[in-house]
């Protein structure tokens, strides 16, 4: 069987919604960059705001803020400037506001 992470958001104006995550960081911002499209009116993103990568040998994900102007919460509770996070499938990371926010999920497939 294999395991397919990934970050769902929950706002439709974010495009796209679903990003596969693997091993290698997947930079989320404003930033050419990153591999997804915000509303230009959010300003509120840094342009390289966050992180996220998924770790397969602990099936955990990573998420470290890049020191990002506004904030990256996960699960509501906000982390340091420039901090690394290991968190659990399930969780909910916010860049900034609670309406810019995403879940990371594991499926398995077989």
């Amino acid at each position: 069987p294999t395991v397919e992470a990934r970050l769902l958001f929950s706002d439709l104006a974010v495009k796209p919604q679903t990003i596969t995550l693997s091993s290698t960081p997947t930079l989320l911002g404003r930033d050419s960059q990153s591999p997804v499209n915000f509303p230009k009116n959010w300003s509120f993103i840094s342009k390289l705001h966050c992180s996220v990568s998924y770790d397969s040998s602990n099936s955990s994900f990573l998420v470290q803020d890049l020191k990002s102007k506004n904030g990256t919460f996960v699960n509501g509770k906000k982390m340091s400037p420039g901090s690394k996070e290991v968190v659990a499938s399930g969780s909910t990371i916010s860049l900034a506001k609670p309406e810019c926010s995403f879940t990371v999920e594991k499926n398995i497939r077989s």
